[in-house]
């Protein structure tokens, strides 16, 4: 059997060799008219199967099932004779009201404005109907597919197929159909919380689940999609494969189920090549890859480039293992694990390289705009880049996320919030955004708003270090240095050992008028720094806000040389106001690509 194939339902025995291909093929053989069968698979239950190609969506019958429905039928041949001549008889007529083939009938003569009348009547309202209701965006949560093996070291397996069914069903027609994505999925894959929970609280039409069972190189997937208003099962669908044909697989699930909720290709998408086939090595690699890197922590990070290195090394054509590469260095970079010359320009390459094999990747895009302004501080150019990955995938929420990260930098802030929001909209349950958009507000100096949004992410999560930073420090900036200390005090205790957190509590020390508490910190992260790579740019900070404009410019040049990302902050950051009035400040911005 070819990939794109449904398994033929069990009970049939049908071989693939006995399967009609198109309405014709179907028509012929039962000896009726195109018409007719399309009428009995509509309202009598004709066993009519539909598969959704690359191209265009296809019909499809099995002849065993056609005979079966065809005896349980049991229509007398007089009758489907009778029935054939007259839907004869209405197309004739309809021809002879259209002029068409014969001269027109003296009868139709006087209906035929009247019949006019009412089709432009008709067509006129679906015109306006169309025109003042707007589109409704179908949105649409892909839960974490069940691992059947019975061995939770295949959870990778799962996790990996579910990521990129969301990625793939993500791709069809993104202007009417939103994909959650897998930050606000994945908490669901061990709960008890029935569809219709789920349905409420990620503000969703439709559910897809279902489960997978990998066992003697074969992959068995079974899939139901439940809508979300009536609990009903709109579609099911079950399908084995060699293991050389997941990502066909997933390809022809992710069709099924745009078929079913009525949305197609978007036009950038018609034409394109189906997914290559990935040897099953390099895509079991990959798949691991991608779970190492999920865990977000060094050491998991660390792992997953070890993965995607082998899985480039048996495929060296695979776009995708060179993206989950770009995004393993790039994650490196942000927190300050290695040194940045150590990473970015290697995330940098592997982007690149994922481009030149899919062009249209998106994930690929938004990785080398992050890294072109973080790094290379060439802010058009990275717009340029995150403006294509949304274009090409407008459901991916990362692109829009980081893309909202850049807007508030750049001081834009209702554009940097306006992206966050549409962040949260595909990704609702994603503390990373939520904080995001609190950090958008602090850096726009709306403190009050900035601490609202931070103590509503707390209460989702109060171990949440990103919101008990910027919580810190808004109540900073709003000079309550009590309440910044004791967020900031929390959130080193959360993250000991963390050089961002060390470096923000010495600044909220240095700026409380507590200078002996704040060199105390900041010996500690001249000790971490003999251990661990710690940028440069924290010991500016700190001297900064201790006054000492010197030393925090001599530590500052020194990030510069080293191209540190956090630089990047220069422009809208509230703590560095205590050195924005000196000449060196404006010197440093125009270094980075930046200016007042």
């Amino acid at each position: 059997m070819t990939p794109g194939t449904p398994t033929p339902p069990p009970e049939t025995g049908v071989p693939s060799g006995e399967r009609l291909d198109s309405w014709k093929e179907i028509a012929d053989y039962l000896k009726r008219r195109v018409r007719t069968v399309q009428r009995w698979e509509k309202l009598e239950g004709l066993p009519v199967h539909r598969l959704q190609h690359d191209k265009q969506g296809t019909v499809y019958a099995w002849k065993g099932e056609l005979d079966e429905w065809i005896r349980a039928r049991d229509v007398p041949a007089e009758a489907s004779e009778a029935a054939e001549a007259g839907e004869a008889g209405e197309e004739e007529a309809g021809q002879a009201a259209a002029g068409v083939g014969q001269s027109a009938r003296p009868g139709f003569r006087y209906r035929w404005p009247l019949l006019a009348l009412a089709v432009l009547l008709i067509a006129g309202f679906a015109v306006f109907r169309s025109y003042w209701q707007p589109p409704v965006k179908v949105r649409v949560a892909v839960l974490p597919f069940k691992n059947l093996s019975g061995d939770p070291l295949q959870d990778y397996f799962t996790d990996g197929f579910t990521q990129e069914m969301i990625s793939q069903v993500g791709r069809f027609n993104p202007e009417r159909l939103g994909v959650i994505a897998w930050t606000s999925v994945e908490r669901y894959k061990r709960n008890d919380r029935s569809a219709a929970e789920i349905a409420r609280e990620l503000r969703v039409h439709y559910i897809l689940e279902g489960s997978i069972r990998r066992e003697a190189g074969q992959v068995r997937v079974t899939a139901e999609l439940i809508q979300a208003g009536d609990q009903t099962q709109v579609w099911t669908g079950s399908y084995q494969r060699g293991l050389q044909d997941v990502l066909a697989l997933q390809n022809e699930v992710a069709s099924s189920i745009a078929a079913e909720i009525r949305v197609h290709l978007s036009a950038d998408r018609r034409g394109q090549p189906a997914l290559a086939r990935v040897a099953p090595e390099a895509h079991d690699a990959y798949l691991r890859g991608r779970f190492a890197w999920n865990r977000r922590t060094a050491e998991g990070i660390e792992n997953s480039i070890t993965f995607f290195q082998l899985a480039i090394s048996l495929e060296p054509r695979y776009a995708l293992a060179y993206a989950g590469m770009a995004d393993a260095y790039s994650l490196l970079g942000f927190y300050g694990a290695l040194p940045p010359a150590e990473v970015y320009p290697a995330a940098k390459a592997a982007a690149e390289q994922a481009l030149v094999l899919d062009p249209g990747q998106a994930e690929a895009h938004a990785l080398l705009a992050d890294v072109t302004y973080l790094y290379d501080w060439n802010w058009p150019a990275a717009e340029a880049s995150f403006e294509r990955a949304i274009q090409l995938n407008p459901n991916y929420a990362t692109a829009r996320q980081w893309y909202a990260m850049y807007l508030a930098l750049m001081g834009r802030t209702d554009q940097a919030l306006a992206e966050t929001e549409r962040a949260a909209e595909l990704d609702p349950l994603s503390l990373v955004i939520q904080a995001d958009r609190a950090m958008s507000l602090y850096l726009a100096r709306r403190y009050d708003l900035a601490i609202e949004r931070c103590r509503s992410v707390l209460s989702l999560d109060q171990n949440f270090v990103l919101a008990r930073a910027w919580l810190g420090l808004a109540e900073l900036q709003k000079g309550n240095h009590a309440g910044a200390q004791a967020e900031l005090e929390r959130a080193a205790e959360l993250a000991p050992g963390d050089p961002f957190v060390i470096s923000i509590l010495a600044y909220a020390r240095a700026r409380a008028g507590d200078g002996q508490q704040a060199r105390r910190l900041l010996q500690q992260l001249r000790e971490m720094s003999t251990e661990r790579y710690v940028s440069p740019a924290y010991f500016a900070l700190v001297y900064a806000g201790l006054g000492d404009n010197d030393a925090a410019f001599e530590w500052a040049q020194k990030a510069y040389e080293e191209r540190s990302p956090l630089l990047v902050r220069l422009k809208a950051e509230p703590m560095m106001d205590v050195v924005r009035g000196d000449p060196r400040f404006a010197a440093l911005l125009k270094q980075v690509g930046l200016r007042e």
